[in-house]
């Protein structure tokens, strides 16, 4: 290969001291993303065909009351089954070209050249993985995000393996509301998405939304004067709500540079039942340099593998406003 010959040794030595950084780092570029590693739910997965989530949804059907010698009832009753998701796989390139290796001769441009290369892939796995956490799961390659765990049509679909829309499975359906901001009043239907998700001590414990939602809440709250919490601080824009810290994840307008939460969508999460499982050897790790064989470069890559899983729906919400 053109150019100097050490550099792909260098390229490669860099890369793998950087591998560990940006498993600690890749959920900073997504207030999701970033939440749920905070609550431990950035779990790895180690093997299987599909990664499975096991998840309760009945009572055992035990309990008995009961007077003098009366019977027991000791029938096994099911309460338990598992969810399936399949394990979505990605794969972040650097490439180097000769002509690249030859304009970078010297050292310190050679270390330029690695950093910029380095900063750019780790920025495009942070920038992919934030958007496929909002993904409806419709592009077979993709990871089933927030679009597909928690739908805009709850009662259609299968979602994990199982049929939403049959009677019997009613319990896995998200909440879903719908706001007109020009005449709803956007608090009580926040409201009525977050009890509507509760339970006794599980409940919410976050809401995401878009600018709109943002903008709609602020003005909402303006003559009140309830704002932020020190979650904030951490450089996402925060209001709250109940007690419970609302985040935008969408900010800059440029459409191409923005969040990729949906427009209009505020979602109510209870992140206890929400999590992203990367596969153990894939979180991510780099893949070996490869040479073409008839072209003036070489590549190396990360490589990410895994998916978005949840073990209850219905303490999830959606509210799509218009």
């Amino acid at each position: 290969m053109a150019g100097n010959p050490n550099f792909g040794n260098l390229y490669s030595t860099s890369i793998d001291n950087y591998t560990d950084v940006l498993k600690d780092n890749y959920t900073a570029n997504s207030k999701l993303l970033t939440f749920l590693k905070k609550a431990g739910n950035v779990k790895t997965e180690d093997g299987g065909v599909e990664i499975l989530q096991n998840l309760e949804f009945a009572e055992n059907g035990a309990y008995n009351r009961y007077d003098g010698a009366q019977a027991w009832d000791l029938e096994s009753k099911k309460f338990a089954t598992a969810a399936s998701f399949a394990r979505k796989k990605v794969a972040v390139t650097m490439v180097v070209t000769g002509s690249e290796l030859m304009a970078n001769e010297g050292k310190s441009r050679m270390i330029d050249l690695i950093a910029a290369k380095i900063k750019n892939g780790a920025k495009t796995l942070q920038n992919g993985l934030a958007e496929d956490v909002y993904s409806d799961g419709s592009d077979a390659l993709q990871i089933g995000g927030l679009r597909y765990l928690v739908s805009d049509t709850p009662s259609s679909g299968t979602v994990g393996g199982i049929d939403a829309s049959a009677a019997d499975n009613a319990w896995w359906r998200n909440y879903k509301g719908t706001c007109t901001f020009a005449s709803d009043n956007v608090i009580e239907k926040l409201n009525d998405a977050i009890l509507g998700t509760t339970r006794n001590a599980d409940a919410p414990k976050a809401v995401f939304v878009d600018n709109a939602w943002y903008t709609n809440y602020y003005k909402a709250l303006v003559a009140q004067q309830r704002f932020v919490s020190t979650e904030g601080k951490g450089g996402f824009m925060e209001l709250a709500i109940n007690g419970l810290p609302m985040f935008c994840d969408q900010g800059i307008a440029a459409a191409s540079m923005s969040g990729k939460i949906p427009a209009n969508h505020a979602y109510v999460l209870n992140t206890d039942f929400i999590y992203l499982r990367p596969h153990v050897r894939r979180n991510p790790a780099k893949k070996e340099r490869v040479n073409s064989i008839n072209q003036d470069l070489y590549s190396e890559a990360w490589l990410w593998a895994g998916n978005m899983t949840t073990s209850g729906r219905a303490f999830q919400g959606v509210v799509v406003g218009s």
